[in-house]
């Protein structure tokens, strides 16, 4: 099984890899209802990568949820030398300064040179969606 969603997983085609992950999803379905249950639940935003065309380190970075959680720790880190909260705008004002502090420590994205294939995917993406959901004139 973890052959098959690796597999999956690196297909650059997205259609490829909706089609082997509902494979997958359908060989779970008798033993394991809720492993398939939650696969299909999640099968859209697992291709998204695929569908955005990335390859190589650009791909690793994103799919990684690494450097979203450092900057999060770093936040929380920064909001524990907090002993009395005064409302809201204070929460937010050290969230931001933990944030910021996060921002110094962030590296160079591994695969940045990819970014502009990224940002033309992604505008296309988004022309797509807006397109679709567009009533018919």
């Amino acid at each position: 099984m973890k052959r098959k969603l690796a597999a999956a997983w690196s297909e650059t085609d997205a259609d490829t890899a909706r089609k082997a992950l509902e494979a997958v999803a359908d060989s779970l379905e008798k033993n394991y209802p809720g492993a398939a249950a939650s696969l299909r639940e999640g099968l859209e935003e697992t291709i998204t990568i695929n569908r955005l065309m990335l390859t190589g380190a650009l791909r690793s970075t994103i799919r990684s949820m690494n450097p979203i959680e450092s900057a999060i720790e770093t936040a929380r880190t920064t909001a524990r030398r907090v002993k009395t909260w005064r409302g809201g705008n204070q929460v937010l004002r050290w969230i931001l300064a933990g944030l910021q502090e996060a921002e110094r420590r962030f590296r160079r994205v591994a695969g940045c040179r990819d970014l502009p294939c990224l940002r033309m995917h992604l505008r296309g993406e988004v022309l797509n969606a807006i397109t679709s959901k567009a009533p018919n004139a």
